[in-house]
């Protein structure tokens, strides 16, 4: 059995590679779900990797500009196993630490929930969960979530009485970039009861519910793709923005400027674009575009950064 191991800052996954000629090798991806999985592997060679989840961390209020700093790293661990026999494993992939409930006190995010790859009663790939972020009055640092550690040993924890932890198969926070799925029907959101029907990302599975129009969809051409620029700001699950006022045409946050696609309109009608908190992300299949994710809603729509104010 061959081993690696490593920090990783927003994987939540369990991913298993058969064969280990990367021209030749399958590749299947199990995102944070809440719950076990299991599966049942023919015979072969696996690599076998473990992410560990991030720790929670906390909102934090500069000059009215409000910003999200993420907690510890979670860890990478991998493995080479060659199976002679059909083998069943249980998958459990953890969920990231809870975000501090408010900014002006000394509660702490969550711990990172651990990733586990077990054979019957023997664990085979174990990845640790990062250390929750904690933040003193006056926004100023008291106890940073430490990474996870690579022994079997915990690091010790510092400052005073943090916020719930996401444990293994527990909660999640905002989605790690994942690559959006396609769905078979683009105008009919609500996959699953509950599920709202505007584009959204399913917290169980992570994933982008609606993208599926592919890089030659009209509704999202531009002649001048990138015409003020390119966004300077965090983008990813690391970062969260508060929204400062505006409207689906042109809102703001932290002195910077975005607007929605117009066919997405539609889908932004309950956003509150004065209190809302997104998350900005790259879109992989239209040039010129991001991706807004609301955390209040689980929605999200394709945005145009517009430059500085």
């Amino acid at each position: 059995m061959k081993t690696k191991n490593a920090l990783c800052g927003f994987a939540m996954a369990i991913v298993l590679q058969l064969g280990v000629l990367a021209g030749s090798a399958q590749t299947n991806i199990y995102l944070f779900s809440g719950s076990e999985t299991n599966i049942t592997l023919p015979p072969g060679t696996y690599i076998i990797t473990a992410y560990g989840a991030p720790g929670g961390g906390f909102i934090y209020e500069t000059g009215g500009v409000w910003g999200y700093v993420l907690g510890g790293l979670g860890a990478e661990m991998s493995a080479e196993f060659n199976f002679s026999a059909s083998t069943n494993l249980i998958l459990l992939v953890g969920g990231r630490g809870d975000t501090a409930a408010t900014v002006y006190n000394y509660n702490g995010g969550g711990g990172g929930g651990g990733s586990f790859v077990v054979q019957g009663s023997t664990p085979l790939v174990v990845a640790g969960g990062g250390g929750g972020q904690a933040v003193y009055a006056l926004n100023s640092f008291y106890a940073i979530g430490g990474n996870a550690t690579i022994t079997t040993n915990g690091s010790a924890g510092g400052g005073n009485a943090g916020g719930s932890g996401g444990g293994g198969g527990s909660r999640g926070g905002a989605p790690g970039r994942q690559a959006p799925q396609s769905q078979d029907q683009r105008r009919n959101f609500s996959e699953q009861p509950g599920h709202p029907n505007a584009p959204h990302v399913d917290a169980r599975s992570d994933r982008w519910v609606g993208h599926d129009t592919g890089r030659n969809d009209g509704n999202y051409h531009l002649d001048q793709p990138w015409a003020h620029g390119h966004f300077p700001g965090t983008i990813g699950p690391r970062f969260v923005y508060r929204l400062h006022g505006g409207n689906r045409d042109r809102f703001e946050f932290g002195g910077f400027y975005f607007g929605v696609a117009p066919y997405d309109y539609d889908y932004v009608g309950d956003w509150l674009w004065d209190t809302d908190d997104i998350v900005i992300y790259d879109d992989p299949d239209h040039p010129g575009w991001y991706l807004a994710y609301n955390t209040r809603l689980g929605t999200y729509a394709h945005v145009q950064y517009l430059g500085p104010g």
